[in-house]
């Protein structure tokens, strides 16, 4: 992802970040998916977990309300979503940092696993690692998951074209069409790539499990309406009408696939002749 890019996606996160606090909420799937990678954490834990890409602190939630003992260090980009994170959980909060994943190793974190739910296909794997690398001790594992459209068994599976429609019932109202968001092609990651990049880090991949929910196709929908100028092109007096209409037609239910990665640190002992990495400029 280039610098202009980066920007912009935490720009967008920036002006979207109660609305999003608000959709995971409302939506169970984001609670069933970070919890999966809180089942990753080993028994009892009662370290330091870092929460990479914390967003608006869901994951660290459901970390905190697991293990009564555990603390929580933030890692987020976007301004907005970690002070909703930090008044969500409160004391338990060790230290909250607002920058993108990349920089991990550069924050003085000491932490005794680390998480990233929804959010490591933005990253560049490569330095998050060798930050990482610097941050975790020998054994401590790294969980991340990847959405379907980023992993190499699901990237290609056809979705339904909800965006269509949408613009369908904006076509019958006799309205102009709503103007989508260019969208950068997601990275797909395959398993054999996560491998090697994991090992020359000084990581072992260990777990690549795939998962499937089933929601309403109304989701796409709701995720859409976070953006706040969306539909700013609709009369208020029609707004409501046309949400409601394009909501009946997508309410039908979709599949939804994730995969969790996990990844343990080796020991300086078990990384032979492994040269160091460097996280790079």
């Amino acid at each position: 992802m280039s610098v202009s890019d980066r920007a912009e996606t935490i720009a967008s996160w920036e002006d979207r970040a109660r609305a999003y606090h608000d959709l995971t909420e409302r939506w169970p799937l984001f609670g069933a998916v970070a919890g999966r990678l809180v089942d990753e954490l080993p028994e009892g834990f009662s370290g330091t977990a870092l929460d990479l890409g914390a967003g608006a602190g869901l994951l660290s939630a459901l970390v905190l309300e697991r293990f009564p003992g555990a603390r929580s260090v933030l890692v987020e980009p976007a301004p907005a979503m970690l002070a909703i994170a930090e008044t969500r959980l409160g004391t338990r909060v060790a230290a909250a940092h607002v920058a993108p994943a990349e920089e991990v190793g550069r924050l003085g974190i000491r932490a005794d696993a680390c998480l990233a739910n929804a959010t490591a296909h933005l990253f560049d794997e490569e330095r998050v690692l060798a930050g990482l690398r610097r941050v975790l001790p020998p054994g401590a594992i790294y969980a991340f998951n990847l959405w379907g459209h980023s992993f190499e068994t699901t990237a290609d599976e056809p979705a339904a074209d909800w965006q269509a429609v949408v613009e369908g019932v904006f076509e019958e109202a006799r309205l102009p069409r709503p103007e989508w968001p260019t969208a950068a092609v997601p990275r797909v990651r395959r398993r054999s790539g996560l491998e090697r990049i994991a090992r020359e880090r000084g990581f072992e991949l260990v777990t690549c499990r795939s998962d499937e929910d089933e929601i309403s196709g109304t989701f796409h929908l709701d995720f859409a309406l976070m953006a706040p100028t969306w539909l700013e092109h609709v009369p208020e007096d029609r707004r409501a009408e046309l949400v409601a209409r394009a909501r009946e037609q997508l309410d039908q239910p979709i599949r939804v696939h994730s995969t969790r990665i996990v990844l343990v640190r080796r020991s300086a002992s078990d990384d032979g002749d492994s040269q160091s990495v460097e996280e790079g400029p």
